[in-house]
């Protein structure tokens, strides 16, 4: 009985890791120079809609003023991938796009 309740436990963290594994595919780092006040959640989201969907975005605040960062959680795998092929923001201060995990830029490589 232990070891078939040891194995559930297993195929529950595995499925959990799975999950969590997709999820974070689709979260991109953004980073820009200068404050809060030069990229708002509102506008982020409407610079990401147009590669697609976007599930979320989260603001996080720092005690540097330099640089700024946020998380962007898209739809789909594809359509992070497609946004950090393209360069996004102001030309004069343009948003960094990196994945939040590098499993994304193996996948990416390929």
């Amino acid at each position: 009985m232990r070891k078939v309740l040891h194995d559930l436990e297993e195929r529950e963290r595995g499925v959990k890791k799975t999950v969590l594994a997709d999820r974070y595919e689709k979260v991109l780092n953004v980073f820009w120079r200068g404050g809060l006040k030069v990229y708002s959640v509102e506008r982020l989201r409407g610079i990401f809609l147009e590669f697609g969907g976007v599930e979320d975005v989260l603001i996080v605040y720092s005690k540097m003023e330099r640089i700024s960062s946020a998380h962007v959680v898209m739809m789909t795998k594809d359509v992070a991938i497609a946004s950090m092929d393209n360069v996004c923001g102001d030309i004069l201060n343009p948003l960094f796009v990196s994945p939040l995990k590098a499993r994304v830029c193996e996948f990416w490589n390929n």
